[in-house]
């Protein structure tokens, strides 16, 4: 055994020998010993301490509990106060240690500390073996454990557990059959039908123990019965009890083993559940099940009512493919399951499908459950999101427009201003919002009689109609005509008031101005009235308030003879204010063809006609209106042939196109448009020579009021190409667009015959 343990017999009795023999048994018996010489302060471990503590064997042990973190503050503690011990008291002093490694485990240690006397008695060092007793400690742990968990199984059971010998004698109770240990402790010995108040298993008055006992022992079966008594606040409380016999080598009932259960609250949980289920039956929001498949198994009525079903019958056993549209299921697959996976629950906007197969607009909430399965919560929210596209563009109208536009909330405290209203009077939107209008825009002159008119209509109708003279941030008096209307949710509660106003001063002072020179000529008086009926009962927008103003400045400049100055003056401005109004209105019927075209109510009415007469006669009225009047460059290089088409929809494709060539082009030589065919397609080419577009802006040129970087200069909404490419796709075609900056661009329309 020791040659294989690699000992030589004729060394075995060395130094070396011993001492490995010592290293040896250290490590088998895991035992290591140090010592410390108080006068160098020098300490020196065994081999196995740096096992032990798992420490290179460079370290230096002297600074064990300075630069490691094994020992614990109270562990480091105790250690110091344990040496400062054994060095006062200079006897053998033993205490077990906790160290915590690196990873979090627990090792414990017993050290035993031997003080090292002079042959005077004076201590000159310490001696100390420590032994590693984390199994010890384990294996204490371990047992203490076991010994409570058997000591305790029993009385933590969530079951109440009673046993009662032959006689009907309690010789155990556990703390779920009677709570109070020290009632517990009276019970032992007492007979069942003692009543008292020691716990739940005592009998009460009226109960049916006896009978039950009588029938266990006679029959040896179980028997399972249910009691109701009082419990300690009061308030009566259901058991369900089962007596079960133990027999015993002569076959006879030697003990009766009792266990239960409260269900008081499973009851009242049947009861509450069967409400929950009232209540989400009852519930507006749609309510949905579906199990780890896919599947609904559970639909409220509100749910089938939503996606257009009278029953939920029809929907139970079918997948989200049933009632969502290929797009939007895509997007649940790659974007939202992926989220609900992760979160455990999302909400957000989609798209439902009707059965009979309309768009339904849902905000819907997703719960993962615990089985895979999904709760699908969702409300129809289509009415809003109507409301909301209808805000947008009225937004985009608002924005772009001259009148002022002013949006309150509920209380008529300003939430939402235009750039007009700061324009005109001179309020800036932090200036005014969460303030009454009323407070900064009225003066010594504002009408009470339209203020309270204005307040009573309100209330009344939920919108007014009227003028009102104001003051501007200056003090400047100020004509406007108002235009308030409430706006409610769909649960018909009052969620704004959105107030349109229009500068009208300048009318005013016409209407002075008019009101005198009526007295002279009858038809400024016919005029007159009709204008004035006009600007009393008509929704007056920018657009209208310039047409007025060059109205009353015709007539005017009819009416009475000014000078050329005035004259020249005068017709500058009307191009200006004509120029403006030919602007509008076009940005209105572009605004409005979007809304149409995105709601899809722009229908086509194809005819058959002769292209090459239709585009003969588009060139001929489709020249250059201001400037060089330049004329288009036309080239139909293909046979004629008769097609069918709707000419107003390619009419205002080819305006579009048109107008932005010549306006882009100023001074330039004229645009060229030609017109050939390959194969079933027409090809319809509009090229200018124009200022170009930079190649970063051409992907967005067929986007919403997106216009070029270099286009800033030109009047222009951004909507006109938008427009031209989503009614010739409505068309069955297609439109592109080439272009290099400063060398003009090239339109070509692809019209699919």
């Amino acid at each position: 055994m020791i040659s294989d343990s690699n000992f030589n017999f004729t060394t075995f009795d060395s130094l070396e020998s011993h001492q490995r023999r010592l290293r040896l048994l250290s490590k088998t018996a895991e035992v290591g010993d140090w010592h410390y010489i108080l006068k160098t302060n020098i300490t020196t471990w065994s081999e196995y301490l740096y096992d032990f503590y798992e420490l290179d064997k460079t370290f230096d042990c002297s600074t064990l509990l300075k630069k490691t973190c094994l020992y614990s503050a109270l562990q480091k503690e105790r250690m110091l106060d344990f040496i400062d011990l054994a060095i006062s008291t200079k006897a053998e002093c033993t205490e077990e240690f906790m160290i915590v490694m690196n990873d979090g485990r627990l090792k414990w240690q017993a050290t035993t500390i031997y003080p090292i006397l002079e042959d005077d008695g004076e201590i000159i060092g310490l001696y100390g073996i420590l032994q590693n007793i984390s199994l010890k400690k384990k294996a204490e742990e371990d047992k203490k454990k076991a010994q409570l968990f058997y000591n305790c199984i029993l009385d933590r059971l969530p079951t109440e557990l009673v046993v009662l010998n032959s006689d009907g004698q309690y010789i155990y109770a556990n703390h779920a059959a009677i709570k109070s240990k020290e009632r517990r402790g009276v019970v032992i010995g007492i007979h069942h039908d003692t009543h008292g108040n020691i716990g739940n298993w005592a009998s009460a008055v009226g109960s049916r123990r006896n009978e039950v006992m009588k029938e266990c022992m006679a029959n040896k079966k179980s028997v399972i019965f249910e009691e109701i008594f009082p419990g300690s606040d009061g308030i009566e409380r259901t058991y369900i009890r089962n007596l079960h016999p133990l027999l015993d080598a002569n076959n006879e009932v030697e003990f009766l083993i009792g266990y239960g259960i409260d269900t008081t609250e499973l009851k009242e949980t049947k009861e509450t559940s069967f409400k929950h289920h009232q209540a989400i039956e009852c519930a507006m929001d749609g309510i949905a099940l579906l199990d780890n498949t896919g599947r609904y198994y559970y639909i409220n009525a509100s749910y089938a009512a939503i996606l257009g079903y009278k029953t939920p019958q029809g929907m139970t056993g079918k997948t989200l493919n049933a009632f969502y549209p290929s797009h939007e299921i895509e997007r649940i697959n790659n974007d939202i399951l992926p989220i609900l996976e992760q979160k455990g629950s999302w909400s957000g906007e989609i798209r439902g499908k009707k059965r009979d197969g309309e768009t339904v607009f849902l905000e819907i909430t997703l719960t993962r459950l615990a089985d895979g399965g999904i709760i699908c919560i969702c409300r129809d929210i289509t009415t809003r999101k109507q409301n909301e596209l209808e805000l947008k563009r009225m937004a985009i109208v608002a924005e772009k427009t001259n009148g002022i536009v002013m949006i309150t909330d509920p209380e008529k405290r300003v939430v939402w201003i235009n750039n007009s209203f700061e324009r005109i009077l001179g309020y800036t939107y932090e200036e005014v919002v969460g303030i009454d209008p009323g407070a900064f825009l009225q003066g010594p002159e504002t009408s009470s009689e339209t203020i309270q008119e204005i307040t009573r209509s309100l209330q009344n109708t939920g919108t007014f109609s009227g003028e009102i003279l104001n003051y501007t941030k200056s003090g400047a008096k100020i004509w406007l005509y108002l235009d308030i209307a409430a706006v409610n949710d769909n649960a018909g509660q009052l969620v704004n008031y959105v107030a349109v106003e229009n500068d009208i001063t300048l009318i005013k002072m016409a209407e002075q101005r008019l009101q005198k020179a009526m007295e002279r000529e009858q038809e400024l008086n016919r005029f007159k009235t009709q204008f004035v009926n006009l600007a009393s009962h008509q929704f007056r927008t920018p657009l209208a308030t310039i047409r007025s103003s060059i109205d009353l400045l015709d007539l005017k400049i009819e009416a009475d003879k000014q000078d050329a100055s005035f004259v020249e003056f005068f017709h500058k401005h009307k191009s200006i204010m004509t120029e403006e109004t030919i602007r509008m209105t076009e940005l209105m019927e572009n605004i409005l063809d979007i809304g149409r075209i995105d709601e899809g109510k722009i229908e086509l009415f194809k005819k058959k006609l002769s292209l090459k007469r239709f585009m003969d006669e588009f060139v001929k009225s489709n020249a250059e209106t201001s400037g060089q009047h330049r004329k288009l460059k036309y080239h139909f290089d293909t046979p004629d042939q008769i097609i069918s088409v709707d000419e107003i929809l390619l009419c205002n494709i080819l305006r579009n196109v048109v107008s932005n060539a010549f306006k882009y082009s100023t001074g330039k030589k004229a645009p060229e448009l030609t017109v050939r065919r390959h194969d079933n397609t027409y090809f319809i080419t509009i090229k200018d020579f124009g200022i170009g577009v930079p190649e970063k802006d051409q992907p967005f040129l067929f986007q919403s009021f997106f216009r070029a970087s270099n286009a800033k200069t030109f009047l222009g909404s951004g909507l006109g190409l938008m427009i031209a490419k989503k009614l010739i796709v409505l068309h069955g075609g297609d439109i592109d667009l080439e272009s290099k900056i400063g060398n003009g661009c090239t339109v070509t329309i692809k019209l699919h015959i």
